[in-house]
């Protein structure tokens, strides 16, 4: 798995693009590969993480990081990620599912797997940690990432639009599926119905004649019994229908 790949299950985990989204309730801005300052102020090192969640909040602002591992060895070696943390509020590895044990990430930090058919899900959640608002950050966001036609998970427009129309596609197969799954059932209640309005119209017509013969209902099931000893001749029919019913109903059961 490519860190390309794990960057674009992040963006499809969070179902965004370069522009602001809405995720879990909330509205955040995501991009990849953000340096952590402009070069134009030049008072320390740059570095470069992976993408960078920010929710677009006054009063509860949260910056996330995300720094993606694809090998153990970049995982074990890698130091950098440290300098990272005084810039956001959580932060998270992301991985292909297993390169990273929960038990080998520190306490404050987050664990996300993308699996492989290439879906994100968080393993372990990160802390919220305070820090103080890396405005250098937020201005190189606002000059280098916020570009209408800007789009960092996709290596050119046209694998953006070929991507776009893999999943519109799929969308139509899928509805095609729920759809046929959707119609069958619907097939199958009115069937149901049909054979309910069958059942209730026979069972009205044996409270009417037992009614006029002056039977007792909570006897039914002696009636249905005893039904050649004393049943009318015109109950007959409608009464074999209620012992069909009866008896599979006591077989449903267990009786």
């Amino acid at each position: 798995m490519t860190e390309q790949e794990v960057l674009r299950a992040l963006a499809d985990m969070k179902d965004c693009g370069p522009v602001f989204h809405r995720y879990s309730g909330k509205e955040e801005y995501f991009a990849a590969q953000v340096r952590t300052g402009g070069s134009w102020f030049g008072n320390e090192r740059l570095g470069v993480i992976d993408a960078v969640a920010i929710r677009k909040s006054w009063s509860n602002p949260c910056i996330t990081f995300y720094e993606v591992k694809v090998s153990r060895r970049d995982f074990v070696g890698d130091e950098k990620w440290v300098t990272y943390l005084k810039y956001c509020h959580k932060f998270y590895f992301a991985c292909p599912q297993g390169l990273i044990k929960p038990d080998e990430v520190q306490k404050q930090m987050g664990l996300v797997y993308v699996n492989d058919q290439g879906k994100a899900f968080t393993k372990k959640k990160a802390l919220i940690r305070h820090v103080e608002m890396p405005w250098p950050l937020l201005y190189y966001v606002i000059m280098s990432k916020l570009e209408p036609d800007r789009d960092p998970f996709h290596a050119s427009k046209l694998d953006r639009w070929r991507r776009w129309i893999e999943f519109v596609k799929e969308k139509k197969r899928l509805g095609i599926e729920i759809g046929g799954a959707l119609g069958r059932r619907m097939h199958e209640l009115e069937e149901e119905i049909e054979d309910l309005k069958i059942k209730n119209r026979t069972a009205m017509e044996v409270l009417e004649i037992m009614n006029s013969e002056g039977l007792r209902i909570w006897d039914l099931r002696n009636l249905i019994k005893n039904r050649h000893k004393v049943l009318p001749a015109r109950l007959e029919p409608a009464m074999r229908t209620i012992a069909e019913y009866v008896a599979a109903e006591e077989a449903r059961e267990g009786k």
